[in-house]
């Protein structure tokens, strides 16, 4: 037996071969967070909220309807990505509903009825339903604080991308 290592004309290979030169990864990390792919641009149309799992955390990518913006007349795909867990129990909210508040494209929480804008602040009150018992339950358990978090979103070619910081928790029932 030789400790000699193969030279490079013998017969032996890498069980792989890498990847063509126009190959990227579906990530581009830079210091403010990690660029991560969430979904081809041509898949969401407005008036849609599509759930989504990204790097564990779980998000919901709006494409809110011309009636809920405030500018209507806008040609552009507008499209914004929250978590998909509201801070006051973990309640998904893509079964809630869009709606344009003083003049702020909101998402309703379909359980306690908290109304939240795409910027993630709470419009109204906060856990209005139902009466009475909403407010005990919204003072007991706020899971961190009453905004929702929210994720910068770019076009990137033929992709819509979700910037997600490393260090931010986004709060989802543990199974």
């Amino acid at each position: 037996p030789s400790s000699t290592p193969p030279s490079p004309s013998s017969s032996w290979s890498f069980p792989w071969s890498p990847p063509p030169s126009n190959w990227t990864w579906p990530w581009e990390t830079s210091p403010s967070g990690t660029w991560v792919r969430l979904l081809p641009k041509t898949s969401i149309s407005p008036g849609e909220l599509v759930p989504v799992t990204v790097l564990g955390f779980p998000l919901l990518v709006i494409a809110p309807p011309p009636s809920t913006l405030p500018n209507p007349d806008s040609k552009s795909l507008n499209v914004y990505c929250v978590s998909n867990s509201c801070p006051h129990l973990g309640t998904p909210l893509e079964t809630g509903r869009l709606s344009l508040v003083d003049g702020r494209t909101c998402i309703t929480c379909p359980l306690h009825r908290t109304v939240f804008d795409l910027e993630g602040e709470v419009v109204g009150d906060w856990c209005p339903y139902p009466p009475v018992l909403g407010k005990i339950s919204g003072v007991m358990s706020t899971r961190g604080g009453r905004e929702l978090p929210v994720f910068e979103v770019r076009e990137k070619g033929k992709w819509l991308e979700v910037r997600v910081d490393s260090d931010m928790e986004v709060f989802c029932v543990e199974d």
